[in-house]
């Protein structure tokens, strides 16, 4: 009789679809501040964000899975030059995962969402 209790999941997670996600329903971090599924279904709407795509949920390296605090929830934003995407990073104690949103228009695209970017600092060392 071992077992009877209902065992709680290390960590939390979302079905979000949509139709920038080509359709899919794919599994994703739930984080106190962002409604994900909401989320979706906003960037649907955005005409400036052409792609909505999550990565992988990982663990991070060395961590036991167990000892994992769902109450330490967060993310971070940031726009890439490069690929034309914000990059949000969700992190739930020790797991992470990455949402990315494929933009020309970042500031229309967070105005949107509600998504706060974080201000990058200067890439290279400057001598005043």
């Amino acid at each position: 009789m071992f077992g009877l209790g209902k065992k709680k999941d290390p960590f939390q997670t979302v079905t979000c679809k949509g139709l920038k996600l080509e359709g899919r329903a794919v599994l994703a971090l739930q984080v106190r501040d962002l409604d994900l599924v909401e989320l979706c279904k906003l960037a649907d709407k955005v005409e400036a964000c052409q792609r909505v795509s999550f990565g992988k949920i990982y663990q991070k390296p060395g961590t036991m899975l167990a000892e994992n605090n769902q109450e330490d929830q967060g993310y971070t934003a940031r726009y890439d030059k490069i690929t034309k995407s914000i990059g949000v990073n969700l992190r739930q104690g020790f797991m992470r995962q990455t949402l990315v949103f494929a933009t020309r228009d970042p500031d229309t695209v967070c105005r949107e969402l509600g998504i706060t970017l974080e201000v990058a600092g200067p890439s290279e060392p400057t001598v005043s």
